[in-house]
């Protein structure tokens, strides 16, 4: 179950786009991050959407017609917002974007969401370890189109898709049946819980992005791997949601409590870890008071920089320290399977 809940494969994107950000690019690996959301947001998330319509199939035919329904409505989509978009954004910032730049937008964003179906196909025919594989690669060649900046970036993003496409038939078998309309009757509904911090973090950002720029990033994609991680198809059971509430709320009460002692940057890292936190508190953790409350003391414990400026260096740590208490039962319970299954192992 823990293996099944938890994909560390998605921390291998942020974390790689945090080295071109170290290293003076981090305009550009928010512009990768823009393009992977908003080619998520037009193609209405059609891995997860897959990922969501695979998780009920139980016929192999049916989990491969539920592909080819992501894939035909991701081409379609995509080469609708690249067409029209253009025009959308005129309208709304009452200017025209450059071709290039546009083109480059859509086309970087839209390989990126493409690989991720590739790899959600990986995923559903077990095959995790080669699903892993190709997203370390991918993260790679991003990483290093990244730094070496222009066309290098939608080319890299080219690569990957080809090598998640070439490991998905190479290893899960030909991907390609007949539409079953699976897929999209889940894609709104995935759409909506896997884009809730990629977007409203994007927003976030950008209000931070004149003061503390880097840092912003650095802390966007440290919240978006957070929240990646932590994300599963379905809202997790209040079972399950242990390791959740470890995984979101430990490292954001940690970097809370800290806040006032660091430089006025870092308050960007902290929110927007913060907010990822929250969001992913309220988009995949079962709904228990318990969990509410260590949300609302973690979010106390943010905000207190600004709501009360005089007192923080107490009101932070104090709030952060309420929230790691309230997550102790968690780490009990997690420590106690972790000797059941020690014990069970022992015994076979």
């Amino acid at each position: 179950m823990r293996m099944r809940l938890s994909r560390r494969s998605e921390l291998f994107l942020p974390l790689a786009l945090l080295i071109p950000v170290a290293l003076g690019r981090a305009r550009e690996a928010v512009a990768v991050c823009v393009a992977l959301a908003l080619a998520r947001l037009c193609t209405l998330c059609g891995a997860e959407g897959f990922a969501r319509a695979a998780a009920q199939e139980v016929s192999p035919r049916r989990v491969r017609g539920a592909w080819t329904d992501a894939l035909l409505a991701g081409l379609a989509l995509g080469t609708a917002a690249w067409r029209w978009g253009g025009g959308i954004c005129a309208w709304l910032f009452a200017r025209t974007p450059e071709t290039e730049w546009w083109t480059g937008i859509c086309l970087t964003g839209g390989l990126l969401a493409l690989a991720r179906l590739n790899e959600e196909y990986l995923h559903a025919s077990a095959q995790r370890e080669s699903a892993s594989l190709s997203a370390f690669v991918r993260a790679a060649l991003l990483a290093g189109g990244v730094l070496c900046g222009g066309v290098w970036i939608a080319g890299a993003a080219a690569l990957g898709w080809l090598v998640s496409l070439v490991v998905a038939w190479a290893v899960g078998g030909c991907p390609f049946a007949v539409p079953n309309g699976a897929a999209l009757w889940q894609m709104p509904a995935a759409c909506v819980r896997a884009l809730l911090y990629p977007i409203s973090g994007l927003l976030l950002l950008a209000g931070f992005w004149r003061r503390a720029g880097a840092w912003a990033a650095a802390g966007y994609l440290l919240g978006l791997a957070m929240y990646a991680c932590a994300a599963t198809p379905f809202r997790r059971s209040a079972s399950e949601s242990g390791p959740l509430h470890l995984g979101l709320l430990l490292p954001a009460a940690l970097l809370c409590a800290a806040a006032p002692f660091l430089p006025a940057q870092m308050r960007a890292v902290t929110a927007l870890t913060a907010f990822a936190a929250f969001t992913g508190m309220l988009t995949n953790a079962a709904p228990t008071l318990r969990g509410a409350l260590a949300t609302l003391a973690l979010s106390l414990s943010c905000l207190s920089a600004w709501l009360f400026a005089d007192i923080a260096m107490i009101a932070a740590p104090l709030c952060a320290a309420i929230a790691l208490a309230l997550l102790v039962p968690d780490a009990r319970e997690m420590a106690l399977r972790r000797r059941a299954r020690r014990a069970r192992s022992r015994r076979n």
